[in-house]
C-alpha cells in the first residue's frame, strides 16, 4: 500500500494553498483593497425619507441644494462614485454648494423615496438627483454617462455639477 504518499502531497498542496490565501487576504487588509475592507457608503438601516428631510433643513439654512445618490454597497460603480466624491476637487465643490445624501436602495430598501422622485434608479446604480432647498426635483443623472475606465470622470462630473449649482 502506497496511499500515504499521495495524501501527504495533497496535504502539502492544501497547506500551501491556504497559506497563500491567508497571505493575500492580509495584503488586502493592509492595503485597504478588496470588498471586505471597502467603506460602506450606504447606510442599510437609514430611512431615506428622513435622510432627505434632514438634508433639506440644512440646505435651506445654508442656501444650498441637495445632491442625492441612490446606490448599494455591493455595486462596484457605487464604490467608484463615492471614491470620486472623496477626491479633493470634487469634495470641495460638493461641500460648497450641496448637501450630499447617500440613499441605500438594496433589495427594495427606500423604494418609496425612489418612486417619489420619478424612479431614478430605472437608469441603474448609482443614480444622482438634485433637489432645490424646498425638495423640488431639478434633474436626474445616470452616472453611466460619467464613467471613464474603471471609475467616473471627475472633470465631466464637475462640469455637469456646475449646471446645478445654486446661483447667488
Amino acid at each position: 500500500m502506497i496511499a500515504p504518499a499521495p495524501l501527504s502531497a495533497r496535504l502539502r498542496t492544501a497547506v500551501l494553498f491556504t497559506a497563500g490565501w491567508l497571505f493575500l487576504g492580509s495584503l488586502q487588509a493592509q492595503t485597504g483593497e478588496g470588498s471586505r475592507t471597502r467603506k460602506k457608503d450606504y447606510d442599510v438601516t437609514a430611512n431615506g425619507t428622513e435622510q432627505i428631510a434632514a438634508a433639506l433643513v440644512t440646505a435651506k439654512a445654508e442656501k444650498k441644494r441637495v445632491l442625492v445618490h441612490f446606490g448599494a454597497n455591493w455595486v462596484s460603480w457605487c464604490f467608484a462614485l463615492n471614491k470620486m466624491f472623496r477626491t479633493e476637487q470634487v469634495k470641495a465643490a460638493l461641500d460648497k454648494d450641496f448637501v450630499v445624501v447617500a440613499i441605500d436602495v438594496n433589495q427594495g430598501h427606500n423604494a418609496e423615496v425612489d418612486l417619489l422622485y420619478e424612479h431614478p434608479t430605472k437608469y441603474g446604480l448609482p443614480t444622482i438627483i438634485v433637489l432645490d432647498a424646498e425638495g423640488k426635483l431639478l434633474t436626474t443623472k445616470a452616472t453611466s454617462e460619467l464613467e471613464k475606465g474603471n471609475g467616473h470622470d471627475a472633470e465631466a462630473f464637475l462640469k455637469w455639477l456646475q449646471e446645478w449649482t445654486p446661483k447667488a
